[in-house]
């Protein structure tokens, strides 16, 4: 083997050392990281979340479907573009029962309707009198259209909360 020969080969396989060497050490740089990130996130307080169980009486029949809607600030109370956490539960006669899981612990304001003909729409007559049930937490008073925030709000702490909805026909 000629001395260029051996030159190229003793410098082909230092660039492979030198590139093997970076790579384990940025191997062991993610190696680091990673473990530190781990550690923080073992170390972190978890997240608090909460339950809010409902229970909504007074339905005059068990056909269609129930609405329930949650929210979380005065502004966007009742407006169905701005809902925090929905359902959609298939009724009972009896009443419907739903639990939203994962809630922070807050104040919130819930929006129920008796879908009955199953239309997707909360159906209104003549004035804009409502044709299907609709309740609201805390059994908040309405006049004339919804009522405000701090009169339906619920208090949801990191334990959770049960509440009961009267439905309004």
């Amino acid at each position: 083997m000629s001395s260029r020969t051996k030159r190229f080969y003793f410098h082909g396989a230092s660039a492979a050392f030198a590139a093997a060497r970076a790579w384990r050490a940025g191997v062991a740089v993610f190696a680091m990281v990673s473990a530190f990130g781990c550690a923080l996130l073992s170390t972190a307080t978890p997240a608090t979340a909460a339950e809010l169980r409902v229970d909504i009486t007074g339905l005059r029949s068990g056909d269609g479907k129930v609405h329930l809607a949650v929210f979380a600030t005065p502004a966007t109370f009742p407006h169905s573009d701005a809902i925090l956490a929905e359902a959609i539960v298939r009724p009972k006669a009896a009443g419907v029962h739903w639990v939203f899981s994962g809630l922070k612990p807050g104040t919130y304001a819930l929006a129920i309707y008796h879908d009955e003909n199953e239309n997707r729409k909360f159906d209104r007559g003549f004035l804009g009198i409502p044709l299907e049930g609709f309740g609201f937490s805390n059994d908040a008073p309405v006049f004339f259209g919804p009522p405000d925030f701090a009169d339906a709000a619920v208090t949801v702490p990191g334990k959770g909360a049960h509440i009961t909805i009267r439905m309004i026909y």
